[in-house]
Formats: structure tokens, C-alpha cells, sequence
């Protein structure tokens, strides 16, 4: 299985509303209904893109883990591509988490790794360019976008509908 995360923190970073979005590679999902997208929270200063990534990354890990053992013991394979360099290689264990904000959210997204694993699956991370995680990164503003639209005036959301 392939899927690709984003996130990202805005209007302003640090400090903004932290999103998240993902999705399944669309050459193995043509239903395209396995992806996901929220908002973790907002404001305050660990509101900020890395902590973006790594909800969005912990996000696909957790969607995963809740149909891990339906899945054949031989198609037991994930792969997580992300933008992030920071996210994608502390996850591979290539850097370590220094950062003192990132440490509990990192420990979660190590745990969520492990309790695959010891369902008998393979995980592995690949940073991609941003150009070719375009639609992560849409599903990760989505949820904020969808927020804004509820705070306008009925008239207003209709004609942004439309």
C-alpha cells in the first residue's frame, strides 16, 4: 500500500491552525475514498508545519492500523511518502528528534510504527518533491478552507458553492 501525507500550519507559522490531509496512492485507490483531512488544532507556539507533518503522518499510520489484520499477511507493506525531509527522516531513524516539541508526537508516530510492525508489516518512508504530493497537500488546506466557509454569511457560501 502507498499513501501520501501532507501538512501544513496557517495563515501564519508558528501559531496557526495546525491541518492535516492524506491520501491513497490513486493507482491503488479508484474509488478515492481512502484519504482523510482535519484540523489537529490551532494556535500557540507548537502550532507549526513539522507538527503539521508529523499529525498527518500519524493520521495515515492510524487509518492503517484500523484495518491492518484485514489485510493478507502477504500484502503487508506500507509506504508513506511525504514532503517533509525533517518528518521522513527522523521516522527512518536517519535524524534524530532534537526538537522538544516534536519528541511526544514523534513517540506516537514510532509507537503507531511498531504496533504495525508487530502485526507483521513492512513500513517504510519516501520523501517526495511537493510537486508530487500536490493532492496531500489540498486535502491538508481542506479542512481549514471548509472552517472559513462556515464562518461566512449564507449568501456568500452559496455563491462560493457554485
Amino acid at each position: 500500500m502507498l499513501y501520501y501525507f501532507d501538512g501544513a500550519c496557517g495563515p501564519t507559522n508558528p501559531g496557526g491552525v495546525v491541518q492535516y490531509g492524506w491520501h491513497r496512492d490513486e493507482a491503488e485507490d479508484s474509488t478515492g475514498d481512502e484519504r482523510g483531512y482535519g484540523v489537529a488544532f490551532s494556535g500557540g507556539p507548537v502550532a507549526t508545519n513539522n507538527i503539521a507533518e508529523y499529525t498527518a503522518l500519524a493520521s495515515v499510520l492510524i487509518h492503517v492500523l484500523g484495518k491492518a489484520t484485514r489485510v493478507p499477511v502477504a500484502d503487508r507493506q506500507l509506504i508513506v511518502r511525504g514532503d517533509s525531509q525533517l518528518a521522513i527522516n527522523q521516522f527512518n531513524g536517519e535524524w534524530r528528534v532534537r526538537k522538544g516539541s516534536l519528541r511526544p508526537i514523534a513517540a506516537i508516530v514510532h509507537m503507531l510504527r511498531d504496533e504495525l510492525h508487530a502485526l507483521g508489516w513492512e513500513v517504510t518512508a519516501e520523501w517526495v518533491h511537493g510537486s508530487k504530493n500536490v493532492l496531500a497537500d489540498k486535502l491538508s488546506r481542506r479542512a481549514l478552507n471548509e472552517t472559513k466557509m462556515d464562518r461566512l454569511p449564507l449568501t456568500e457560501r452559496q455563491n462560493a458553492n457554485e
